[in-house]
C-alpha cells in the first residue's frame, strides 16, 4: 500500500520537474528543489492520513469467534 503511495507520487514529481524544465523553460536544479520539496510533504501527508485510517479500522474490526466443527456435529 505505502510503496504504491510513494511511487506514485514520485512519478507526479518527475512529470513536474520535466513540465517545468520543458514548458516553463526554468532550470532543473530550480525545478528539482521546488518539486522535490513539494513532493516530500504530499507524500508524508499522505502516508500519516493512511496510516491514521488504517489505525481506526484495526479498533472497530469485529473479531471471529472460533469454532470447533467437530462438536457441533448432532450426528455424531
Amino acid at each position: 500500500m505505502h510503496g504504491k503511495t510513494l511511487a506514485l507520487d514520485a512519478l507526479r514529481t518527475g512529470m513536474n520537474v520535466a513540465d517545468d524544465v520543458l514548458c516553463s523553460g526554468s532550470s532543473f536544479k530550480e525545478s528539482v528543489k521546488k518539486h522535490v520539496l513539494e513532493g516530500i510533504k504530499r507524500t508524508a501527508q499522505t502516508l500519516i492520513s493512511q496510516s491514521e485510517s488504517v489505525v481506526g479500522r484495526r479498533n472497530t474490526r469485529k473479531r471471529r469467534r472460533k469454532t470447533n466443527a467437530g462438536s457441533k456435529d448432532i450426528f455424531a
